[in-house]
């Protein structure tokens, strides 16, 4: 049995969110002192990352691809968060999808970490 997908409110303040659980398109939400778990991967388009931390990062927890405006490139069940706020969040088993640059970006709201990229 499906469980259905759970639209999220405007600010999400100190929950577990579980991206297999959220719907596919999460636009402008805040989201404060949560815990975001995947998979599925997501995309973070448009967002701003402030004091947050990533656990658990692996070979393939950054995944470039050539045009991630075109859905069909995104991996399959990809989670788009479109112009969303995260601020002092936690990030655990996540794979983050995104153009080079998207990713660059994502490298430096986390420290600037050296992450592996698969492409």
């Amino acid at each position: 049995m499906n469980t259905p997908k759970q639209p999220l409110p405007a600010v999400v303040h100190n929950q577990v969110v579980r991206l297999g659980a959220t719907t596919p398109w999460v636009h402008r939400k805040r989201f404060e002192g949560c815990v975001l778990i995947g998979p599925p991967p997501a995309l973070l388009s448009g967002c701003h990352i402030e004091g947050s931390k990533w656990l658990g990062v692996g070979p393939y927890s950054l995944v470039v691809v050539d045009d991630p405006t075109d859905r069909s490139r995104l991996p399959i069940g990809t989670i788009i968060f479109l112009e969303c706020t995260f601020r002092n969040c936690e990030f655990q088993d996540f794979t983050i999808v995104g153009s080079k640059e998207q990713i660059e970006a994502i490298q430096t709201a986390f420290g600037g970490k050296a992450f592996n990229l698969k492409s």
